[in-house]
């Protein structure tokens, strides 16, 4: 399909999708091109949106999967970039075909229904993360110490790059610490404001 209308310059770049880890997106000034891996044995779905209309936020596009041979209508509904993350809701598929048939049809008009995005009062946002992030100033500094409260499988572990890490340690130098002195500590330093250093057992004693 030709493209006929144009994405925001600040949406362009590479892209990974946070709702399927697997796959790149690429966005250009009128495409956005999305690379899934499908399974393990590396097969790869190519995937191609085309812009076809745009009204405020929303935008209507044309996907067309390598290899089908069918189009569809699709529409995303993207928000303000943020710095690395690019929030959007994207509806539910339209075959391009039945618009042919209907021309009096107004795709655009049915696509983009807030109807077909779902029915749940809560619209929940898909985000996209820029690949590599950029990292940018955080706006304070300091240290604090802070309490791991979910489930095991997802605290922060303690890990050094090149073997397994004794424990408790102290700036890389592993001692013997007083339980009632380890604490989970959280760092931004007032020289690398662009880094934030987690410690999960920083021995206070």
């Amino acid at each position: 399909p030709i493209a006929s209308c144009f994405f925001p310059s600040n949406l362009t770049g590479q892209w990974i999708n946070t709702a399927n880890v697997n796959a790149r997106v690429l966005i250009n000034a009128t495409h956005i091109h999305e690379i899934a891996k499908v399974n393990n044995r590396g097969w790869l779905r190519e995937t191609y949106y085309v812009c076809q209309q745009t009204s405020r936020s929303q935008y209507l596009v044309k996907a067309v999967t390598k290899g089908e041979c069918f189009s569809y209508y699709i529409c995303f509904d993207f928000k303000d970039r943020h710095h690395n993350i690019l929030r959007y809701r994207k509806s539910k598929s339209f075959m391009s075909n039945l618009y042919k048939l209907f021309p009096n049809r107004d795709p655009f008009y049915e696509v983009c229904s807030w109807t077909s995005f779902g029915n749940d009062a809560n619209w929940k946002y898909q985000a996209f993360v820029l690949d590599p992030p950029a990292p940018i100033e955080c706006p304070f500094t300091g240290m604090w110490t802070f309490k791991q409260v979910e489930q095991s499988s997802s605290l922060i572990q303690t890990r050094i790059r090149g073997g397994v890490t004794p424990r408790p340690r102290d700036h890389g130098w592993y001692i013997t610490c007083d339980p009632q002195y380890v604490v989970s500590q959280w760092t931004i330093c007032g020289d690398q404001t662009k880094s934030m250093f987690a410690d999960r057992e920083y021995c206070r004693q």
